[in-house]
């Protein structure tokens, strides 16, 4: 079986030094304990298009018997959002073919704990001065997570 991540935040690479080989297979299963979800944010893929391939699925268990194929990336394809696994699993899979390496692509997952999904958000229209207190049921850490975190140049901002 392919290795198991097993933190609650992590990330996932096809390769360790500036490109991966020819002829690389590997695979990693996403796995943290008491996942209900998990999202992984793929950044800068930069794979050989048509060749060289990155499979994510979703999977039942730890062990991928049953799996639900997520995207299949290659070349500079980003997926449209976090891609995410509805039952706390997911394999990511990298094939890569016998001549031409790029760089590869790199991915960080989170974890949503059983119910504790929210999201912070300014809305539409002006901005509104907000503040917001979390505190995940039954105790515990907490990890925020920005995809994306837009703010105003300094000179821009009032007090």
């Amino acid at each position: 079986p392919p290795p198991s991540l097993t933190g609650p935040l992590g990330e996932v690479s096809t390769n360790l030094g500036a490109y991966y080989a020819n002829n690389q297979a590997t695979s990693a299963t996403i796995a943290p304990a008491g996942a209900s979800r998990v999202l992984l944010y793929v950044s800068h893929p930069d794979l050989e298009l048509g060749y060289d391939l990155a499979f994510i699925e979703q999977c039942s268990d730890l062990e991928c018997s049953s799996a639900l194929a997520l995207a299949t990336l290659t070349g500079y394809s980003l997926p449209p959002g976090p891609l995410v696994s509805e039952t706390g699993f997911m394999q990511v899979t990298f094939q890569s073919n016998c001549s031409v390496t790029h760089s590869g692509m790199r991915a960080v997952y989170a974890t949503v704990l059983a119910g504790e999904l929210g999201l912070v958000s300014d809305g539409v229209g002006p901005y509104p001065t907000y503040s917001v207190y979390v505190a995940p049921s039954g105790g515990g850490a907490v990890a925020l997570s920005f995809p994306l975190f837009c703010v105003q140049a300094a000179a821009a901002v009032r007090h």
